[in-house]
């Protein structure tokens, strides 16, 4: 997205923001260096391919399924496994820019740095046993609110015009990295020919 290119440019999109979340088993695993993002956006009618969500709302389609299911390649693995399950649609798209991001994906900090933070916030640098205790208490009983999270609109937002200030000159130092690696002198091997 830094670049606003994609590598693929016909794309699986989903109406439903719950599949988007839960898509591959959601927020990507910790330290694996994937950086979790939902977008969105409004496609255009030339970037769509196929309106998958649709066709499985067509009586004629469903009938067509039905008589030709046997010549269908990989029907069982495919169509037959999962229909409109994932409402999805079909685009090809050239680019995303950062207003098409809807969410970003990550975990949160340790539950014992989180308290080690709200109880300093709270009650500065010398808090008693039981005011932490009561924090942790608090954190065990409330709503789950460590591990991995997908960001809401407002705070990805929040997030995005901190680090946008940043973007230029990282773009800046990749696109002076691209070019030094390109033109590189590379070492060969004696037996190569001239």
């Amino acid at each position: 997205m830094g670049e606003q290119s994609l590598a693929e440019k016909i794309l699986s999109w989903t109406f439903d923001l719950k599949i988007a979340k839960d898509f591959k088993k959601g927020v990507p695993a910790k330290g694996n260096g994937m950086q979790g993002v939902i977008f969105e956006r409004q496609p255009k009618q030339d970037e769509i391919v196929v309106n998958l969500w649709s066709l499985f709302r067509n009586q004629d389609f469903l009938a067509a399924i039905q008589e030709h299911k046997n010549s269908i390649t990989d029907y069982k693995r495919g169509m037959s496994k999962y229909s409109d399950a994932q409402c999805e649609i079909i685009l090809k798209v050239e680019s995303l820019a950062q207003e098409h991001v809807y969410s970003l994906g990550g975990h949160t900090s340790p539950p014992e740095e989180i308290l080690d933070q709200a109880t300093a916030e709270l009650y500065g640098t010398s808090p008693t046993t039981e005011q932490r205790e009561w924090l942790r208490w608090g954190m065990n009983v409330g709503p789950i609110v460590t591990g991995p999270k997908w960001l809401s609109r407002n705070a990805t937002r929040s997030v995005l015009s901190k680090v946008e200030p940043k973007t230029p000159p990282l773009r800046t130092k990749k696109a002076a990295q691209r070019r030094a690696s390109e033109t590189e002198v590379k070492p060969r091997d004696m037996h190569d020919p001239p």
